[in-house]
């Protein structure tokens, strides 16, 4: 079979095989710590190594370097130049930090360079319209003066409600500016209307204040590196513009605005914004926020858009992806992002989801402007957020998934110079770069990606189905600024559209209403860019534009296919709710009733309508467009079909971490290849069927990728029936490995190295306690003592609490602790406690922030007003035999995070005692008079109690408990269980009299400090501590040397808290036959990377499935050495590696602990290691 007619497939198989470095990903650099010429250099040199195409350069909230200061010029300079000389593209980052347009820090927490436009005057400051609804009854006179919210006033007016309860407009009226104002008879709202500024966000819909963002920053860059605009500065990067303003956006010129572009007062229909008004609402609502949209697009996108342009520049980034938040936070998306010369797009599927993933709705937006506009490649932001616990087989798992989406060109987040602060580790890990593991094999991934970017940005998505964007509807539905509920049922079918039919192997383009009106009608095919869409699907649409809902009928008579899902056009943007006119047409379209499964005729095409039910209407979609490719044998296997001139290419994609065996049906003409992105390797596809229905069988491993291509001018190669294949025969080497880490210094004494051992778990007790043999035993459990990081002195993170801090917290899908949870002002906790025989003696020790009241069985018991001095009452005279019931009213009138301490112990009569603590056990709920955020995600997410933990915990400290801080002296532990290997321990850093022990026996250290170990299972260090200096102040000094082991996990091997690389080896034996047959090592289970050597010979590196080697050219009959080198993540270290007493930020807390998965801990070889002999031929 001969493939090569086309040119245009030439470039895509040249680009392929040759990894052209055009197409590679770039690194989100995050700056961060000081900044110095050297370390920058030999970062950018390991880069350009790894085979990435460039760098962005973003400054961090944890940079230490001043932004916009000399030295930060020194650094980008540097950067720039030692960038080109390594063959590294530098983009610029436009801000520090995000969202870009502050022109620096929009806070002095870290003590930077103050934002310069927020700083150019109150002017610049985003602003926010709020309201105050009174109610009224009349007739009565009313009192007029006080009823505005805090902020600037702007207008008050009056409405009646009609009989459902809804705002009547015909009643309407402005009473600004009198006194007092006479209330008509019946039930009316008062509703005022004020204007606040924010002080940590730019106003986007001002173009002046745009116009000093610009002079700030671009101008900067523009005096220094002009240059090397369009060369080696390539483009611009605009991180996370939004809209801040919340409920409602607002800038000064809008009523203005609004009057111009719609004819009307906005002022004085503004409570339509907020509550429901009969029909005229959706008008009110769809005009407010298109006007916002031109405001926005005006002011950012078209002012930065036309100053990249005329200097040369690409300009991308990205904004909000969630569709149901547009209209307040985005306005219409396509309105706005379609200025960017390389549409952007984030993906929150790798921090919120488990398993991670990518939604197809969250990336197909920014996919279809670019398509829309003609430009060749799409951007996505990716990984970012991931955690700690990612692995590179879910970074492949995440690119596959992008580039089957329609990006071609991946910007890997994040890239940290430094991780020297927590506040640089805990940004959005994990990094990506030299502090992993991984990171010396990285080139492997960057090469895959770059393999995949290679063939998206050369061909066109083939797909001719539309998915309208709902943003109309979604606007009409929009109140006080949030999504109702018909928003968000909307919004959540729209996006699982997009996700079901692409998971049924149907792509789609995300298209507008202005696409509707601006493009090209041929024959029943809309055509614009390089979109041709003969298929329209509607989400529910209760709200489109007039001349949009025209050009949908105008489709559908042309031959054209529409389909609806669950609720039709009824209203429209310019009349509101109810307009005939659409109803009229939607009618035309779709028929009077319900349609049959056979659609309705109207011209030459049809139209459908299909249950709202999300999976009944993508099985219902699915069959009415006839894919042009089908998969059959899992349900966890997509294909797209994209198109270059002469050729399809299939991505195929297995979404599973198992093998995949699928067959295939596709119409593609033509010979058929299939190219494998890991190894550029391209071999003949046998294919059945005849033409127009071609059939061919695929197995892809866990989550890979195959591109299947096939040439309209080559012959396809038919299936052969094979013969009996013998089944290969396999060897497994089950014993005699001996294992070493790779790093540490040699000490001259054989194989033996010395390490660092930063960790011990740690706990302490009252001296002269008793139970210190029973700890020293290797079966004690102590999985619930602290691992601690040995930086600190073990004393200093003691208390005498045995209550925690808890807060209230509202969780995501189980993802992170919502950091806006520390704004909440008031919360009750409640707990029942049972007591059985009469007490003797009831105590409660208890603080809060920051006012705390507690109530036992209905009763006042006392208050707390000062956190920093915990309370202490007698519970005697509110106990009662049985159930007892104490809540703790919570106050916060600081802005510290809210969070209740108390402790309480009942002794009875018998001597036993009933102790109560604050934890997780309490229920949480919020007092009805709080006023919550106005996220409206707050109000859907369950409260819950989490714990932020005990005294010392940051911010708040030591604590003292009835008036006694922690007692000293006392006895501090330590406690590890020693590696495999270990010969010796030393401990240069020690406060306190201490002892050592291994297992339960004392052990003496040598003259030269070195605890000799030749037998034992656990160290235990015990320390005297005379006040909170004591303890292990620095990392044991750890002697191991190579010893063998049997495959199993580095934890039961002693090294789980061990991030880095081990070394595994033995030998094996091969017969002349076996030496000269295939021979393929098969290393089974790995985490997470491995690199093989046979007979001190590279043979090469796996950061996935299947890690299996074809070792045919390395071995040799007789004896032969293997060497396995394990490398695993850096979510090992991080997992202790935090700051103790920052643990009660939920941030922190979730870097560290809520977001690394166990299985992601699991490290080492594995197995079981075959080899595998198979004859040549």
């Amino acid at each position: 079979m001969e493939f090569s007619v086309s040119a245009a497939l030439d470039r895509l198989r040249s680009a392929f095989t040759k990894v052209d470095r055009k197409y590679a990903p770039v690194a989100m650099w995050n700056w961060n710590g000081h900044l110095h010429e050297a370390e920058l250099g030999r970062q950018l040199t390991e880069f350009a190594g790894h085979g990435l195409a460039g760098v962005a350069m973003q400054a961090r909230e944890s940079l230490q370097t001043p932004y916009f200061g000399d030295r930060w010029w020194d650094a980008v300079d540097y950067a720039v130049r030692k960038g080109q000389s390594a063959g590294l593209t530098t983009w610029i980052c436009d801000e520090y930090g995000s969202p870009s347009g502050s022109a620096g820090s929009t806070d002095d927490r870290n003590g930077q360079t103050i934002s310069a436009v927020l700083s150019a005057g109150p002017e610049h400051r985003a602003k926010t319209l709020v309201r105050k609804i009174h109610k009224l009854e009349g007739p009565q006179q009313i009192a007029l003066e006080g009823r505005f919210p805090a902020g600037d006033p702007v207008v008050q007016v009056a409405a009646r409600l009609d009989k459902n309860g809804d705002l009547d407009p015909s009643t309407f009226e402005n009473v600004t500016r009198p006194n007092t104002w006479s209330c008509p008879e019946g039930e009316w709202r008062l509703i005022c209307f004020s204007v606040l500024k924010l002080d940590h966000h730019i106003d986007y819909l001002r173009p002046q204040t745009v116009k000093a963002f610009l002079a700030a920053t671009y101008n900067a860059y523009e005096a220094r590196h002009k240059s090397g605009f369009g060369s080696e500065i390539p483009g611009i990067f605009s991180h996370e513009p939004h809209i801040a303003a919340e409920p409602l956006p607002w800038t000064d010129t809008l009523p203005a605005r609004f009057k111009k572009d719609h004819g009307y007062d906005l002022l004085g229909v503004l409570p339509l914004l907020v509550l429901r008004g009969g029909d005229e609402t959706s008008k009110v609502r769809c005009d407010f926020y298109a006007t916002v949209s031109a405001l926005y697009e005006e002011a950012w996108f078209e002012q930065i858009s036309s100053w990249c342009k005329r200097r040369g520049l690409e300009w991308t980034g990205y904004t909000e992806e969630h569709v149901a938040a547009h209209p307040a936070r985005q306005g219409d998306y396509f309105r706005t992002i379609r200025h960017l010369s390389i549409p952007g797009t984030d993906h929150h599927g790798f921090r919120l989801d488990r398993p991670r993933t990518v939604q197809a709705a969250e990336v197909k937006p920014a996919v279809s402007v670019a398509a829309l506009n003609g430009v060749d490649r799409s951007l996505a932001e990716a990984f970012g957020g991931a955690g700690w616990g990612v692995t590179p087989n879910e970074l492949r798992h995440g690119a596959n998934l992008l580039a089957a989406y329609g990006i071609g060109f991946q910007v890997f987040r994040g890239f940290f110079y430094s991780m020297g602060s927590a506040d640089a580790a805990d940004d959005w890990p994990p990094s990506l770069s030299h502090q992993n593991p991984y990171w010396p094999h990285f080139g492997e991934l960057v090469d895959y990606v770059t393999r995949l970017s290679s063939i998206v940005s050369q061909s066109k998505a083939s797909t001719s189905v539309g998915v309208l964007y709902p943003w109309t509807s979604i606007a009409a539905n929009t109140a006080d600024g949030r999504p109702n509920g018909r928003a968000r049922e909307i919004a959540e079918i729209y996006e699982g559209l997009i996700d079901g039919l692409l998971d049924n192997s149907v792509d789609v383009h995300v298209l507008d209403e202005r696409f509707l009106g601006e493009s090209r009608l041929e024959n029943g095919v809309l055509k614009q860019g390089d979109v041709a869409v003969d298929t329209l699907v509607l989400p529910p649409t209760p709200v489109i534009g007039r001349s949009a809902m025209r050009r949908i009928a105008a489709l559908a008579r042309s031959g054209g296919v529409i389909v609806a899902v669950g609720e039709r056009p009824s209203g429209s943007s310019e009349a509101g709710a109810k307009d005939r006119g659409i109803s009229r047409t939607a009618t035309d379209v779709f028929g009077k009733n319900v349609s049959s499964s056979a659609g309705v005729k109207i011209g030459k095409g049809r139209a459908y309508e299909v249950s709202e039910n999300l999976q009944e209407a993508i099985e219902s979609i699915v069959a009415i467009v006839a894919p042009k490719i089908t998969v059959e044998g899992s349900h966890d296997v997509f294909a797209v079909e994209r198109q270059v001139d002469g050729a399809a290419v299939q991505i195929v994609v297995n979404r599973s971490n198992e093998n995949a065996k699928v067959s295939i049906t596709s119409g593609a003409p033509g010979g058929a290849e299939v190219w494998n992105p890991e190894t550029a390797e391209i071999v003949p596809l046998p294919l059945a069927g005849s033409r127009g229905k071609r059939k061919f069988d695929l197995e892809l491993p866990p989550h890979a990728a195959r591109l299947v291509v096939f040439d309209a001018s080559a012959k396809a190669t038919r299936v052969k029936r094979e013969g009996s294949r013998k089944r290969p025969k396999r060897t497994e080497f089950k014993t005699d490995w001996t294992f070493a880490l790779a790093d540490g210094t040699p000490v001259g004494q054989g194989s033996v190295k010395q390490f660092e051992l930063p960790v011990l778990r740690t706990e302490s007790f009252a001296l002269g306690h008793g139970r210190l043999e029973q700890l020293r035993d290797p079966s004690y459990d102590d999985a619930d003592w602290r691992e601690t990081w040995l930086v600190r002195a073990g004393a200093d993170i003691v208390g005498n609490w045995r209550g925690k801090w808890i807060t209230g917290v509202r969780k995501h899908g189980g993802w992170a602790v919502d950091r806006s949870s520390d704004q909440h002002k008031r919360l009750r906790f409640t707990r029942s406690v049972e007591v059985n025989e009469p007490p003797i003696k009831a105590m409660v020790s208890f603080s809060a922030v920051d006012v705390a009241t507690v109530y036992m069985n209905n009763i006042q018991v006392g208050k707390s007003e000062e956190w920093a001095t915990p309370v202490t009452f007698n519970l005697m005279p509110y106990l009662k035999l049985g159930e007892n019931t104490i809540v703790v009213d919570v106050e916060c009138t600081s802005d510290s995070p809210i969070s209740m301490l108390l402790e309480s112990q009942i002794d009875l009569r018998s001597g036993d005692s009933v102790v109560l603590v604050s934890d997780a056990t309490w229920d949480v709920a919020a007092i009805p008079t709080e006023v919550w955020s106005e996220r409206s995600y707050d109000r859907d997410t369950p409260l819950v109690t989490w714990e932020r933990g005990r005294p010392p915990i940051q911010p708040w400290g030591h604590m003292p408990l009835k008036g006694d801080q922690t007692d000293f002296p006392r006895t501090l532990m330590y406690r590890q269980r020693l590696p495999v290997g270990c010969v010796g321990i030393g401990i240069p850093k020690i406060k306190g009299d201490y002892k050592v022990f291994v297992d339960v026996r004392e052990r003496q250290a040598d003259i030269e400090g070195i605890y000799n170990i030749t037998t034992g299972k656990l160290l235990s260090v015990e320390i005297v501590a005379v006040d909170r200096s004591s303890g292990i102040l620095g990392p044991l000094d750890l002697y191991a040397r190579s010893v063998s082991v049997a495959l199993k996990p580095w934890a039961e091997l002693g090294y789980g808290w061990y991030s880095g690389t081990g070394i595994y080896e033995r030998n094996f034996d091969l017969t002349a036959g076996q030496a000269d047959s295939r021979v393929i090592l098969e290393l089974g289970d790995v985490r997470h990377t491995a690199e093989v050597f046979v007979n001190n010979r590279r043979v090469g590196a796996r950061l996935w499935a299947p890690y299996e080697f074809d070792i045919s050219q390395y071995v040799q009959k007789g004896t032969n050495s293997l060497s396995v080198r394990v490398s695993n993540l850096l979510a090992n270290e991080m997992r202790w590696k935090r700051d103790e007493t920052r643990m009660g930020d939920p941030w922190h807390r979730y870097w560290h602990e809520d977001n690394i998965e166990p299985e992601a801990l699991v490290s080492g070889l594995l197995g079981p290691v075959k080899v595998r002999f198979e004859s040549i031929g």
